[in-house]
Parts: C-alpha cells; sequence; structure tokens
C-alpha cells in the first residue's frame, strides 16, 4: 500500500493501514500548523493477485484554519553590490515567494527565492541582482 499527498506543505504524518481481506483501512495526517488550503490524498492498494491487484482511491481534504493569507508588504529593499535584499510583511505558515523581472511592462517573472512565512517581516536575498534594472514583488500562495 502506498500513501502520497500532492501538496506536502498542509499534512503531515500521513499513513494509511489495511489488512486484507477487512473491508475498511485507515488513513491518518495531521494538519500542519497555520494550513489552510485543500490536499489531494491518494491511497493505492495492491491485493498481489494477477488481475485487478490494484485499486486507487483519492481523497480531497480542506483546511480552513490558521489565517488565510495577507498580501506581504515590502518595507525594506537594500543592494550591496550585486545582492539585492527584500523585506516583506508576512503570515505565519503560508509559502511566500520572491520574483524578479527585468521590465514591467509584460514582465516574465522570475522566481528568486521562497520562504515559509513566521507572522514577522521575513528577508529575502538575490545573489545575481546584475543589471541596469530589475524589478521585485513578493507573492504569497
Amino acid at each position: 500500500m502506498t500513501v502520497s499527498v500532492d501538496e506536502t506543505g498542509l499534512l503531515s504524518g500521513l499513513s494509511a493501514n489495511y489488512t486484507s481481506p477487512a473491508a475498511t483501512g485507515t488513513l491518518t495526517f495531521m494538519p500542519v500548523p497555520n494550513a489552510h488550503g485543500v490536499a489531494r490524498v491518494t491511497v493505492t492498494v495492491n491485493d498481489g493477485q494477477p488481475a485487478n491487484a490494484l485499486v486507487t482511491r483519492e481523497f480531497l481534504v480542506t483546511l480552513e484554519g490558521g489565517s488565510p493569507p495577507t498580501a506581504p508588504v515590502i518595507v525594506a529593499v537594500s543592494r550591496v553590490a550585486n545582492t539585492v535584499s527584500v523585506t516583506a510583511t508576512t503570515t505565519a505558515g503560508r509559502p511566500y515567494h520572491l520574483e524578479a523581472s527585468a521590465q514591467l511592462a509584460g514582465a516574465t517573472w522570475s522566481l528568486i527565492e521562497t520562504k515559509t512565512g513566521t507572522g514577522a517581516p521575513l528577508t529575502f536575498t538575490d545573489p545575481s541582482a546584475t543589471g541596469p534594472a530589475r524589478f521585485y514583488r513578493v507573492r504569497v500562495d
């Protein structure tokens, strides 16, 4: 038997227990503190028979606990040589992404760094800030 989850930042301690030929089994997990979102859990059982050996079931787990994300506010930006530091406000337990683009009009944003919010401002670092202009944004999932 295998068990997996598509959003590992939402659930921990994922396990499944089943003994053949029982009609039921047990799926166990713990929500990550302050988690908010939807995770798809997939359980696959193989009974070892030559035909129809695999059975797969998917479950959607919706977590509404914790704080919904608030838009990050950039509170500081500094540059030393080719390194730019961007500090932004965060909500605890939420993933935040520093992204950069060489232009604003029709921008293509590149991921620089991802950190988990703590509820306090976090500083992100771009160690390769070269060129005459570079624009930054901090995005939350």
